[in-house]
């Protein structure tokens, strides 16, 4: 999402949010302290980047300083860091909370009736898009959560992912920090990526299927496609003739068509994590997986097309009552899949595929750095948790 060199940067600084402390001088008539420094502590500067002991300097919510030989400022408030470690802020790469899942989709008008058999070839009209929300973008519709966001301070994520959730072509994320600030401040990167997840939308007309979701999908892409043509030439032509009706939802899609901006497919499962691909394939597009349950069984490909993953840590967790009911095999090939999923990550990172961690189901963040432990006892090398942590 940003050059090595800017989230590098960008992870330094949001280490203020970490302490607690606001970031304006005053809030609620109430004046609160703009400097601060961490001494003697132990710095992670980033994966396999360690100092020992060293200073840390902030400044109006930026890290201007860090090092063994850095000189605290007199006017800072001090924070004695002997014994402590300081990592860069973690980032949560894909979660669903922090917008308001109402503002959906961009209404421009009264419903027009369509008659479906009129051409044979008719493109799908906006009001029979059903699942089909591409120009919903969540940073218009950020909302503060200050319980939540402070809860998942704590256990070290400094910012995250806002993804829409539900429906097929579901939306445009953004990255936001955890800093409490108010949207336009809050919002680092807008948007990150356009969403899709191929499932079966609620109630009983077109799609019933996930054949017919795939069809609904291409037959959106091919009419983005035919959109970006018209308007393509329109412009080429200098404005004269017919201008193209503006579509907000197939505009949404010519940035994605055109290779800009990443498409994140949700997929699990072996064969869904293929699907994705082979979709992102037809159409040219620049895949992300998520969730990546079973990326290990398609690491080869991920690997040769480049292309990244963001695993979820909300594993399946056993119940003993249920399991001691199932038959044996089966019992044993829930056991078997539970701990494949737990050395993903490790075979991941042996078969050079490149991934970030997704706190996305997890019903309390202390289980984000819970799984992550797991993870790591499961094989996965602590420099490389940290760097699908942090860049």
């Amino acid at each position: 999402m940003h050059p090595r060199s800017t989230i590098k940067a960008f992870l330094l600084g949001s280490l203020v949010t970490c302490l607690g402390y606001p970031l304006l001088a005053q809030r609620s008539g109430t004046l609160r302290p703009t400097v601060f420094a961490i001494r003697e502590a132990r710095v992670v500067r980033a994966p396999g980047d360690v100092l020992p002991k060293a200073n840390v300097v902030i400044r109006d919510g930026i890290i201007t300083a860090v090092g063994p030989d850095v000189t605290v400022p007199a006017d800072a408030l001090t924070i004695a860091g002997a014994g402590l470690t300081v990592y860069p802020g973690f980032i949560d790469a894909l979660s669903t909370w922090g917008f308001d899942p109402a503002l959906r989709r961009s209404e421009l008008g009264q419903p027009v009736p369509e008659d479906l058999a009129s051409e044979a070839l008719a493109a799908t009209k906006a009001d029979h898009r059903k699942g089909m929300t591409p120009e919903f973008v969540v940073a218009t519709a950020l909302r503060n959560e200050p319980d939540l966001a402070d809860a998942w301070r704590r256990v070290g994520v400094t910012a995250h992912v806002i993804a829409p959730e539900g429906g097929i072509i579901v939306g445009q994320s953004a990255l936001v920090s955890l800093s409490g600030a108010g949207a336009r401040d809050a919002t680092l990167r807008s948007p990150v990526a356009m969403h899709v997840s191929f499932r079966l939308p609620p109630g009983s007309d077109y799609p019933r299927s996930l054949m017919g979701v795939i069809a609904h999908s291409r037959q959106l892409l091919l009419d983005a496609g035919h959109y970006g043509r018209l308007v393509a030439a329109f412009e080429k032509n200098g404005g004269v003739g017919r201008r193209p009706p503006f579509d907000p939802s197939l505009a949404a899609l010519t940035a994605v068509l055109a290779g800009n901006l990443p498409v994140v497919f949700e997929a699990d499962s072996r064969e869904g994590i293929h699907r994705a691909l082979d979709f992102a394939e037809e159409f040219r597009l620049k895949p992300v997986i998520y969730g990546g349950r079973e990326a290990w069984r398609v690491a080869d490909r991920l690997t040769a097309a480049k292309v990244p993953v963001i695993l979820r840590l909300n594993f399946a967790e056993p119940v003993v009552e249920r399991e001691r009911l199932l038959p044996p095999r089966v019992r044993e090939d829930q056991r078997r899949r539970r701990q494949e999923e737990l050395r993903n990550a490790a075979e991941l990172v042996r078969r050079g595929v490149v991934f970030a961690f997704s706190g996305q189901g997890l019903d309390k963040p202390e289980k984000f750095r819970d799984h992550l432990r797991r993870l790591v006892a499961e094989g996965l090398a602590p420099d490389a948790a940290l760097r699908a942590l942090t860049v």
